[in-house]
């Protein structure tokens, strides 16, 4: 047993011999989440409901995993349960938001313009309930104040934000200069048909793409990782004292690649010990596609692809969390962002011809059962 399980059955023993220990419940739901065992650790909160030491907070994550398992009716009633002890909860809100349909004259609506009225409310809270406003507004048909919302909520990320758009446009302008066919035909690498990677741009129809992979018996999905830019970063730190990555990518040698492969597959192995396939939804990962072609040359790479001004559009009206997602509460850095990501992509099909598999959303939507032996095959 790993560490990981030691710790799951001390804490689960621990919650049999005391009902009430809001602490081991905590950590028991926070491992079993960790570990993708959704519906062990709804079991956990509900022998805390049952026992009344469920605060609002596990309430709220209560929610979100039922609405992760498609419970959206349970989940709806979760998050009014957690509201109602605890009216300021952004993310409760913003969840809620996720799931409801609205009508002109919503409670939720009032909740959420009084909850906006609290002093104490930090800012990264107030753009979230922003967001939930802007949805639930935009589902009544008034678009202009709607967008008024989307719009305050980004400028209040866009002020925390630390995206650097020329840095940016520099990164994609090194990699392009980097990555040579002549250094991509070399063979190097880990040989491994166990990674699956998703990439694109945020709201292209990944989650529907990772979904599908998921319902294959021989695949798992993990899910929005950083294991591959972190052990990518660490490997290459002693080559880049004397030349800056990328500038050096083609002196790395080929051992340093197989490394990088290997590292990686035992990271997701660790993960998902019996999986054949996995999926890594780091779209962000579409910068990478060269390294993965000289650490992983036989790993799918799959491009998630949606219509630019929906794909715009969404990504505008999403309250991301993490700060990488930081190009998207600005129209102008959005649109630019979005022409980089092109840019980029357009240099690895003509560096890579045939390794990357293109994944329309409306294509998807529209030829399910087509579109989805494509993929699989």
């Amino acid at each position: 047993m790993s560490m990981t399980g030691e710790t799951i059955a001390t804490l689960r023993q621990q919650l049999l011999d005391n009902p009430t220990n809001l602490q081991a419940q905590q950590e028991l739901v926070r491992l079993l989440t960790e570990q993708q065992c959704y519906h062990d650790a709804i079991e956990v909160l509900e022998f805390g409901i049952r026992a009344d030491t469920t605060t609002p907070r596990l309430l709220h994550h209560y929610g979100w995993l039922l609405s992760t398992m498609g419970r959206k009716n349970e989940a709806i009633n979760a998050l009014d349960q957690s509201l109602a002890v605890d009216p300021d909860n952004a993310g409760a809100h913003y969840l809620l938001s996720t799931l409801k349909h609205y009508e002109a004259g919503d409670s939720h609506v009032q909740q959420m313009q009084k909850a906006l009225q609290s002093a104490s409310l930090a800012p990264r809270h107030r753009s979230r309930i922003l967001y939930a406003l802007g949805r639930a507004t935009e589902q009544t048909g008034d678009y202009a104040t709607a967008f008024d919302y989307y719009r305050q909520a980004n400028d209040i990320r866009h002020g925390q934000s630390q995206y650097n758009p020329q840095a940016a446009r520099d990164s994609v302008q090194r990699t392009i200069e980097a990555f040579t066919p002549q250094l991509l035909q070399q063979g190097r690498g880990f040989s491994s048909r166990l990674p699956v990677f998703l990439v694109g741009m945020p709201r292209s129809g990944s989650s529907l793409l990772e979904q599908v992979l998921a319902t294959h018996p021989e695949c798992q999905a993990a899910g929005e990782i950083l294991d591959l830019s972190q052990i990518h970063m660490n490997l290459m730190r002693p080559h880049s004292k004397e030349t800056p990555w990328p500038e050096n990518a083609a002196a790395i040698p080929v051992d340093t690649w197989r490394t990088l492969g290997q590292a990686y597959c035992q990271s997701l192995h660790q993960r998902f010990p019996q999986a054949q396939r996995i999926s890594d939804k780091q779209l962000l990962n579409y910068a990478m596609c060269g390294v993965i072609q000289l650490a992983l040359p036989e790993a799918a790479i799959i491009h998630c692809v949606r219509d630019p001004l929906d794909t715009c559009l969404s990504c505008y009206a999403t309250a991301f969390r993490n700060d990488y997602y930081g190009f998207t509460c600005d129209l102008e850095e959005l649109a630019q962002t979005y022409l980089l990501y092109d840019t980029m992509m357009q240099h690895w099909e003509s560096v890579m011809p045939g390794k990357i598999l293109t994944m329309q959303y409306e294509s998807l939507v529209a030829n399910p059962e087509t579109e989805v032996r494509r993929l699989l095959q």
